[in-house]
């Protein structure tokens, strides 16, 4: 598989799996009274996951393999490092909110973190639509500190960044298919 498709294809796929995750977090807060809506949404995302999961096998099985064993994956130690510090900075930021009993900002602060580990991927796999993704990542949370209601704030930016992610991941994987079948196409008219 090219490198630029391979790693398109994976980070899609990555980014439908945390899209899914941000948003059943943000229907989680809520709460049990809103169970329809809760089971509405889970049985929708995990569509949508399911889905990209199915456009990434089916590119996968379209592109030929990458020949250059030397060529070096998208994924290494720069990658590596960035969300190892994504992590820890999580956790950081969690244990102060934690400490000075504000659980509620929980959701906000790995928001904002999530969203910041986006413009130095950016660089690392020279995707410019990552850096759309971490300016709108970062904003959500902060613009949903004006929300009072902290189920409310919570359910609004969680839910957000899982929509938003979900459904740039499977538009990505949707255009690579796409590009997968035209070459296809093309050979059948000849």
């Amino acid at each position: 598989m090219p490198a630029p498709a391979k790693s398109i294809s994976i980070g899609s796929l990555i980014g439908s799996f945390f899209g899914t995750f941000w948003l059943l977090w943000g229907v989680s807060f809520l709460g049990g009274g809103a169970w329809v809506l809760v089971a509405a949404v889970a049985i929708l995302s995990c569509t949508a996951l399911a889905w990209c999961i199915a456009c990434f096998r089916f590119i996968r099985r379209r592109l030929p393999p990458s020949t250059d064993a030397n060529q070096p994956s998208p994924f290494g130690w720069a990658y590596r490092i960035v969300v190892m510090l994504e992590g820890l900075f999580i956790g950081a930021g969690n244990w102060f909110v934690s400490a000075h009993h504000r659980a509620d900002l929980l959701p906000v602060v790995t928001a904002i973190v999530v969203g910041l580990h986006f413009f130095p991927l950016a660089r690392i796999l020279k995707a410019t639509n990552l850096y759309v993704i971490a300016i709108v990542v970062t904003v959500i949370p902060l613009v949903s500190l004006a929300i009072r209601n902290h189920a409310i704030r919570d359910f609004a930016s969680c839910s957000a960044i899982g929509v938003f992610m979900l459904a740039g991941s499977a538009s990505a994987l949707q255009r690579l298919a796409k590009k997968v079948v035209e070459p296809e196409q093309a050979s059948v008219h000849l």
